[in-house]
């Protein structure tokens, strides 16, 4: 028989066998691997075509719209599914399903479009259909890199399909005949016939193949990964037990008698056992002796297989001290059996942590409720979240009337300029801010407080604490006294006066009589009046002095301006000067003037053959320290410090007593440091940030200050 007399009725009756007898195979093969949503997809696939040929086969006994229409869309599906199960088969392609089921679609919502149209063109669209469904198949068959030879052959034959079904197509598109249907004999639709019986047959052992293939990689790869793991398990052993070994965790393993089988060194550390003295014990040997009726019974349910949950408990060291940790366990095989591994994490330092911050909490609830002081603290938004009783009982108002209320929306008059947001308070030099306010109580009495904002945090959240110290008493008792001050220091002023005038009156009196008397005894006599008048003015331009110290706020001043002025020089006649402290200026009393004018004077007075006086400076870790020296003798070791003593000395014995009390105002010290015999060094220890350079000074120099002892 011709191969164009081929009866297509018969091809597609073949066609329904063939698909149906694969579904059978397949489903006695038994094949479920990993991936069998494929599975099911090719045998879904392949009894929906055997369907649709059936419906092929007995077109001309059941309607138009059953063999033509759904047969067809049937068909579509079937190839859709059949494919995309092949795509599939050993690697998942990204949006395969996606890619196949719109071809799928398309084809069916296409032909549908044309069902109606001559069956030559309905011929040409199915074809074309196909096509699509299939070139998309060899697609990703032919060009993923992980393709076996098995899935490229099965992409050519399906190449090998196209080219049929195309040529197919093309012959229909020029047919003379418009009755061309699916079962016109002729040699394009024999050939496409005995094609696709072919591929059914390829398809169907080609899907078994690579199922087999899939299974057989699986298989190699599940050995390498074996033989893999049984190095990794040799390595991770050896690598574990460094790790448990090394952990700052304390390790503990305990057996079903509930004796210790393992400890690593950090158990072994901090409860001061050998590990030999530990091993062999029971678990409950390291329990405190009040809970351990808790753990055994925690540790009865975990040998019983239940999970628990982590936990906190202490453990005795051997010198009877008391750690606490969190308690982590899990059961493990452990020398052929049945054991369980605790991990243990040390929380001592944290809960004393928490134990302190617990009773500072307490402290601060209870110091923050009884303070007289009104307090009250607001969050980030300004609003009041809490007021204390000393609050309430200047202000008259209960917590329940204030909290949560806009500081601003009180009557406090706390202006918003005084009040630093707290998200801005890590950014401040200060840490509190505190300013003068008046305020007015509970009856409307005006009253002067200090207002002190500091920032506090209270539970992640940045606040404000405002603390009202009422300083009206003080303030009026701090001008009673500047008043009394005020009077006694204008009645000193006007008495110094009057013994002033009195005194001068006496010495010149003196000096009168002086010149008069010829007698040697009573000139001796008078000369000793006048020396005790000279004295009597020194004390009493001395308490003048003294009365002063400290009135004016200091100053920075330079010595070496100092030194310039006209009682300085005059002091300093037929003797000279040595400044190597240009540029130094100190914060100090108004009265500096008097400390260096008083240090050349005692020089003057009780130097002997004094030819310079010289000033130097030195550094020594953060101060700075002036030294003033002579060559006029010296001190002796024994009245180093004496010397500054009120009293102590010829004369008045005031002089450096004043120049002590008038340097300690800025924390300047003064000590004696002369070798007698030489001349006196006096050295002034100036504080860190109460001396500076003026900037032509560092210029010329290039820095602030010699670093060592120019004596």
């Amino acid at each position: 028989m011709p191969f164009t007399d081929l009866d297509v009725q018969t091809v597609m009756i073949l066609l329904f066998f063939g698909n149906l007898t694969a579904v059978v195979v397949l489903v006695s093969y038994k094949i479920l691997p990993e991936n069998n949503h494929q599975y099911y997809q090719f045998i879904g696939g392949k009894l929906l075509q055997s369907l649709a040929w059936l419906l092929f086969a007995i077109r001309e006994t059941i309607p138009y719209y059953l063999s033509v229409q759904i047969a067809n869309s049937i068909l579509f599906a079937g190839f859709a599914l059949e494919t995309l199960a092949i795509t599939n088969s050993t690697r998942q392609i990204h949006h395969s399903k996606k890619i196949f089921t719109i071809l799928a679609a398309v084809s069916i919502i296409l032909f549908l479009v044309f069902s109606y149209a001559p069956s030559n063109i309905r011929i040409i669209i199915c074809s074309c259909n196909i096509v699509a469904i299939f070139i998309t198949c060899s697609f990703f068959l032919l060009t993923h890199p992980s393709g076996s030879r098995l899935r490229k052959a099965i992409g050519v034959m399906y190449i090998f399909l196209c080219a049929i079904l195309i040529f197919r197509g093309v012959y229909a598109y020029f047919s003379e005949s418009s009755d061309f249907t699916i079962l016109t004999g002729n040699f394009t639709q024999s050939l496409s016939g005995f094609i696709l019986f072919f591929i059914m047959l390829v398809s169907g052992i080609g899907f078994l193949l690579l199922l087999k293939e899939h299974e057989d990689t699986v298989l190699l790869e599940s050995n390498i990964e074996q033989k893999k793991l049984i190095r990794a398990l040799r390595t991770s052993e050896l690598f574990n037990r460094g790790l448990v070994e090394n952990l700052p965790n304390y390790i503990i393993v305990y057996g079903q008698d509930r004796q210790i089988l393992y400890v690593n060194p950090s158990v072994s550390d901090v409860l001061g056992y050998n590990p030999e003295e530990i091993i062999g014990k029971s678990i409950l040997t390291i329990i405190p002796e009040e809970l351990r009726k808790k753990i055994s019974e925690t540790i009865t349910s975990r040998l019983n297989g239940n999970e628990m949950a982590m936990y906190e408990t202490d453990l005795i060291t051997k010198d009877k001290k008391r750690i606490t940790v969190i308690v982590r366990g899990t059961s493990i095989e452990y020398q052929k059996g049945i054991a369980i591994l605790l991990v243990l994490t040390d929380i001592t330092e944290r809960k004393s942590f928490e134990r302190a911050l617990k009773e500072n909490e307490i402290k601060f609830v209870s110091i923050f409720k009884e303070t007289p002081d009104p307090i009250i603290i607001i969050n980030s938004q300004n609003r009041i979240i809490n007021v204390n009783m000393g609050f309430e009982k200047v202000f008259g108002q209960s917590h329940r009337e204030i909290i949560g209320k806009n500081i601003e929306e009180t009557a406090l008059s706390l202006l918003s300029t005084l009040i630093i947001p707290p998200d801005q308070g890590d950014n401040l030099d200060i840490h509190v801010v505190r300013k003068e306010i008046t305020f007015k109580n509970n009856v409307g009495s005006p009253f002067i407080a200090e207002v002190a904002l500091s920032h506090i945090t209270i539970q992640n959240e940045p606040c404000i604490l405002i603390q009202i110290h009422d300083i009206d008493q003080i303030r009026r008792a701090h001008e009673a006294i500047a008043q009394v001050n005020h009077k006694l220091k204008i009645l000193n002023s006007i008495t110094r006066h009057d013994i002033l005038n009195l005194v001068m009156i006496a010495y010149s009196y003196s000096d009168i009589l002086e010149d008069e008397i010829a007698d040697t005894q009573m000139a001796l006599k008078l000369n000793a009046i006048k020396n005790a008048t000279r004295e009597i003015q020194y004390l009493i331009e001395f308490t003048g002095y003294y009365q002063n110290l400290g009135n004016s706020a200091p100053s920075w001043q330079s010595i070496e301006e100092i030194l310039q002025k006209h009682s300085i020089q005059e002091l300093l006649s037929g003797i000279t000067l040595i400044s190597e402290i240009m540029g130094l200026i100190i914060f100090a009393d108004k009265m500096l003037e008097k400390v260096i004018y008083n240090l050349i004077d005692n020089s003057i007075r009780h130097g002997t053959n004094i030819s310079f006086i010289r000033f130097t400076s030195y550094k020594k870790g953060d101060s700075l320290f002036v030294c003033y020296e002579d060559n006029g003798g010296g001190i002796q070791r024994d009245d180093k410090e004496k010397i500054f003593n009120k009293g102590f000395g010829k004369n008045t014995g005031l002089g450096l007593f004043l120049i002590r009390e008038i340097l300690s105002i800025t924390g300047i010290l003064i000590h004696e440091t002369g070798e007698y015999g030489t001349g006196v060094q006096f050295e002034m220890q100036v504080p860190n940030g109460k001396f500076k350079w003026e900037e032509s000074e560092k210029n010329m120099n290039g820095n602030n200050y010699p670093e060592n002892n120019l004596l």
